[in-house]
C-alpha cells in the first residue's frame, strides 16, 4: 500500500464536499432539491462543557439541500463570485419535527410547516396533511405498532381531557421523509462563520422544470459522496442515530385527524 499523502484538486473541492469546506453561495432567493431527509435522535449540545449531552436526546430531520439555481435566473455564484454548478454544492439544515405552527410574527410558518405545504402544493396557512406519521413514545422510541397507531388516533378524537395517550408521553412526529428528491425554493444567507444558512422555504414556480441530464449526472456523484459520509460518521462514532429505514405510513390511518 502506497503511504504517498495527497491533497484533493481543485476538481475534487468543486464536486466532493467531503474533502472539506468550500466557497459559500452568495446570499439570495434559490430553488433547492431536497436531497437527503433523514430523522434521528441526537444528544443535545451543552455549551457550559462544550460537548454533547447525552442525557437530554432530541428528534430532529438532518435535511441535505443541493442547490439548483438562483430564481431570478442569475448565474449560480460563491461569494468570491465564482460560478457553482447545479447539484454541486451541500447546505445542511436541521428542522425541529414537533414545530408545526408559525414563527412569533405569526405569518412565516415554521420550516416543518413549509416543507410539507410547499412541496405537495397544500395551503400553507390552512389544514395540511402530511403524507404520514411517526410516534414517539415517552422513552424516545419510535412505535412500530399499528394497533398502538391506530388507538392513538382514536384517541384524539377523544375531548382533550378524556385523551390518555398525549398524557403518557406520546408524540405524533409529521413524516416528511417521502418528500425526499422533491424541488423546493429557499432564501440561502451566509452566516458570520462564513457557512451557508437556509433561512426560510417557500414555494418553487410551477413553471420550474429540472434537467433530467443534469439530475443523471449530478445525483449519483452525490450518493457516492453521501455514502462515504455516513462510513466516516460511523467510523468516528459521530453522535446522532439515523433511523430513515422505519417505514412510512401512509393515511391508510387518518392522518387528518392528528392535530399537528
Amino acid at each position: 500500500m502506497s503511504d504517498t499523502y495527497e491533497i484533493a484538486s481543485q476538481e475534487d473541492l468543486k464536486n466532493n464536499p467531503e474533502y472539506g469546506d468550500i466557497k459559500p453561495l452568495k446570499s439570495g432567493n434559490y430553488i433547492v432539491k431536497l436531497a437527503k431527509i433523514v430523522l434521528e435522535l441526537k444528544p443535545t449540545w451543552n455549551p457550559s462543557i462544550k460537548n454533547w449531552n447525552y442525557n437530554e436526546m432530541k428528534w430532529v430531520y438532518n435535511v441535505i439541500a443541493l442547490p439548483y439555481a438562483m430564481e431570478n435566473g442569475d448565474e449560480m455564484q460563491d461569494v468570491e463570485k465564482t460560478p457553482v454548478k447545479p447539484l454541486t454544492k451541500w447546505i445542511f439544515r436541521e428542522i425541529n419535527p414537533f414545530s408545526i405552527g408559525f414563527l412569533p410574527d405569526n405569518v412565516t410558518p415554521s420550516n416543518l410547516r413549509a416543507v410539507i405545504a410547499y412541496t405537495t402544493g397544500q395551503d400553507v396557512h390552512g389544514k395540511i396533511k402530511p403524507a404520514g406519521f411517526i410516534l414517539i413514545d415517552k422513552e424516545q422510541k419510535i412505535v412500530t405498532d399499528d394497533a398502538k397507531r391506530q388507538a392513538f388516533i382514536e384517541d384524539q378524537k377523544k375531548t382533550i381531557d378524556e385523551r390518555t395517550f398525549v398524557k403518557e408521553g406520546y408524540k405524533p412526529i409529521p413524516d416528511i421523509r417521502s418528500y425526499e428528491g422533491k424541488y423546493i425554493a429557499c432564501a440561502i444567507g451566509v452566516d458570520t462563520k462564513g457557512r451557508n444558512k437556509i433561512t426560510r422555504f417557500s414555494e418553487v414556480s410551477s413553471k420550474f422544470q429540472p434537467s433530467k441530464a443534469e439530475e443523471d449526472e449530478k445525483m449519483p456523484k452525490f450518493l457516492e459522496s453521501y455514502n462515504k459520509m455516513l462510513e466516516k460518521k460511523k467510523n468516528k462514532g459521530v453522535a446522532g442515530t439515523a433511523v430513515s429505514t422505519e417505514k412510512v405510513i401512509t393515511d391508510e390511518i387518518k392522518v387528518e385527524d392528528i392535530p399537528f
